[in-house]
């Protein structure tokens, strides 16, 4: 029999022994994401984890305030992706050293009851689909999910994570023969500060903007699952609670039908027609003689319990202003470009400039076509502009924080104009630091 636990978010506990996305305990993203609900978990039980698969690097999918639980013998299945290196670099520093990288789309028998094979990022589009600009295609994306196959009755379960399926094609060339027994899927796109962080919108818009977003996502969740006809499906990987000040506007612009799981599950099965489980952390989803039985032993109380712990990390961060800002800006600038030459990123750069608005009054424009860096000379349109502190910037561009770090954790202030995502510039400033 095969059993399955949806612990916190992307968090799904197989058999006791084999563990997806470990995110339990910790708060994650400079301490900005709590989890939510409060899970119920005795971390005794993680003693019996053997096998761990980590999909990318995110906090929120390897909290090690989770895994230092893990005996040291226990087995990492991670991705091989240049990016991944750090989940496996720091887990060997914590004294973990059975690490095996695993290739996109092949078959790995990692015991007598598994094989498990690596599925690609199928999300190169992104969330924001409705924004995309159609010719800016060299996006990078690093969510990747697992399909899992039960040797002892050969059936197929596929883990998502944060991987949204907009590309059926590639999948199918990978898997094109197998049934899938059944799919774990993620229900909303809110792991992101757009629109809650553009502050150029007003409370309605992006409450409008978020529930678009939403159900562009849906869209092609619905259209993977009526292709691959799973015997059921369940919502996961998208549930957390922020402990900033954008905390209440969080829970008002997000739609709660797409937040919480149980409400999820009953849109999806009317949309589908295919049976959909409720899986918080006391519940189980037993699979035997190709039956599913949800054992619900969640209320609605648990299933809304928050531990309420609010904490601004960023408060706390020792001082760079003394730091000459504007020769940093040009440092980042250069090695900006050495880096997009060398990772072979082709950005059209007609169309857009970055804006730094530091401390409310002083505005550094970064012209991307003339390399160039200006004060106080502010285009009308064509731009992207942070609102920012001056010592937040600098930790930034000094690599004490990073930039997709503090995007996911809320704290950043953005207005784009106009309202266009251009992708692989927007993922590119991951590049721009000294």
């Amino acid at each position: 029999m095969l059993s399955f636990r949806n612990i916190n978010n992307a968090t799904v506990i197989i058999n006791d022994t084999f563990i997806f996305d470990p995110w339990i305990y910790g708060h994650v993203f400079y301490k900005m994401w709590r989890p939510y609900p409060n899970p119920e978990f005795n971390k005794n039980d993680l003693n019996k984890i053997k096998f761990c698969f980590i999909s990318h690097v995110h906090q929120d999918h390897w909290d090690i305030d989770t895994i230092k639980y893990f005996r040291k013998d226990t087995k990492f299945f991670i991705p091989d992706l240049p990016y991944n290196y750090v989940i496996s670099n720091t887990l060997r520093k914590k004294g973990f050293n059975k690490i095996i990288l695993l290739k996109m789309g092949e078959w790995n028998k990692i015991s007598n009851d598994f094989k498990i094979s690596v599925i690609p990022p199928l999300n190169s589009e992104g969330a924001e689909v409705e924004n995309i600009k159609s010719e800016d295609d060299n996006h990078v994306a690093i969510d990747t999910g697992i399909l899992i196959n039960f040797l002892k009755d050969n059936s197929y379960h596929l883990l998502l994570g944060d991987n949204v399926p907009y590309n059926y094609n590639l999948y199918n060339k990978l898997y094109p023969k197998i049934k899938i027994t059944s799919l774990f899927f993620p229900h909303n796109g809110f792991a992101t500060d757009y629109p809650i962080c553009y502050d150029n919108f007003s409370l309605k818009q992006k409450k409008k903007l978020s529930n678009l977003k939403a159900k562009k996502t849906e869209e092609r969740i619905v259209s993977f699952i009526k292709k691959t006809k799973p015997k059921i499906t369940i919502p996961f990987s998208a549930q957390f609670l922020i402990n900033n000040s954008r905390f209440k506007d969080f829970n008002k612009i997000n739609n709660k039908i797409f937040f919480h799981k149980d409400l999820y599950a009953q849109r999806i099965m009317k949309l589908t027609n295919i049976p959909s489980a409720i899986l918080y952390s006391e519940d189980f989803l037993h699979y035997k003689n190709n039956t599913f039985t949800n054992v619900v032993n969640s209320t609605f109380y648990s299933r809304r319990k928050d531990s309420g712990f609010k904490i601004n990390y960023l408060k706390n961060i020792p001082s760079l202003n003394k730091i000459n800002l504007i020769g940093a800006l040009n440092d980042s600038l250069e090695k900006y470009f050495n880096r997009l030459n060398k990772y072979k990123i082709k950005i059209n750069f007609k169309k857009i400039k970055l804006i730094f608005n530091v401390n409310k009054n002083d505005n550094y424009i970064i012209d991307f076509e003339k390399k160039t860096v200006t004060k106080n000379n502010l285009p009308k349109n064509n731009f992207l502009k942070l609102k920012i502190k001056k010592n937040i910037l600098l930790q930034i561009l000094f690599k004490k924080l990073h930039i997709n770090n503090c995007v996911v954790s809320f704290v950043l202030s953005w207005e784009r104009k106009p309202n266009r995502y251009y992708k692989t510039f927007y993922n590119s400033l991951s590049f721009f630091h000294v």
